[in-house]
């Protein structure tokens, strides 16, 4: 009869000696790290994250500052747009022009004011015939020499460079922008209103104030008055004088078409 000889088990903690006597290194002790060791064992990583982090916080900064100063700029602009400076004249300071043309003492508070380069018109002619007004008529240099008109007053080249006014010098000789000298020896000479016009155009039935209001203020006014545009648009560049002038559906030539209708009451500057 064979009886197994069964031995006693071995403890864990006899197996775990086992093999540490075997593996003496594999299952060493953990060692003790202080602050110092980790730091100068981790310094590269320490020194890569730093430099990101400060990489990131630079470019933070230096967008945060170039939009400040981009809104700063902007609101620089916008407050220059809300209020325009216009100049200051000193009109004590303006030194009077003396008439010595042959109409130095010639006066009247309504002129009809146009440029001529050719004989008179049949249109020029009913011009002249308009009751209270006075037709001043502006050469340039492809007016005939012997130009005239029985009720118009006429200014060749030479007498406009007599005037004195220092807006000749600057204006070509042939051009209708010569008209500019028209409007100075108006007001010189009285002018109240002044109405701007081409030799080729009619005035309906003759009268000036049937569809338009000459008389703009007073009693005689037939509408609000329109004193400026509107300040809506703070970048506006574009205006129309001639809505000053009593009529509202006329523009100058180059005015865009989508600007004709911006009217506005608002304080006169």
């Amino acid at each position: 009869m064979l009886v197994q000889d069964r031995s006693t088990p071995k403890s864990p903690k006899s197996h775990i000696r086992a093999l540490h006597s075997l593996h003496p290194h594999r299952f060493s002790e953990p060692k003790k790290l202080d602050f110092s060791t980790w730091f100068s064992e981790n310094l590269y990583k320490i020194v890569t994250i730093s430099l990101l982090l400060a990489t990131v916080a630079a470019l933070c900064f230096l967008r945060n500052v170039a939009d400040t100063a981009v809104l700063v700029s902007y609101e620089t602009k916008a407050k220059s747009l809300e209020k325009i400076e216009f100049p200051q004249i000193n009109w004590n300071s303006v030194t009077l022009v003396s008439d010595k043309s042959p109409y130095a003492n010639f006066r009247s508070e309504r002129w009809i004011i146009v440029s001529v380069s050719n004989y008179p018109t049949e249109s020029l002619r009913k011009l002249v015939k308009i009751k209270g007004w006075q037709v001043l008529a502006i050469g340039n240099s492809k007016t005939p020499s012997d130009w005239s008109l029985k009720g118009a007053i006429f200014l060749s080249l030479e007498q406009q460079a007599n005037l004195g006014f220092r807006v000749v010098d600057h204006l070509p000789y042939e051009s209708f922008v010569r008209k500019n000298v028209g409007y100075l020896f108006a007001i010189q000479h009285g002018a109240q209103k002044i109405f701007d016009a081409d030799d080729r155009g009619d005035v309906i039935d003759n009268d000036l104030g049937k569809h338009i209001d000459v008389e703009l203020i007073g009693e005689g006014a037939r509408q609000e008055i329109i004193r400026q545009y509107s300040h809506e648009d703070p970048n506006r560049t574009i205006v129309n004088p001639y809505i000053h002038f009593g009529q509202r559906s006329v523009w100058p030539r180059g005015l865009p078409l989508e600007n004709v209708g911006d009217i506005g009451r608002e304080e006169l500057h």
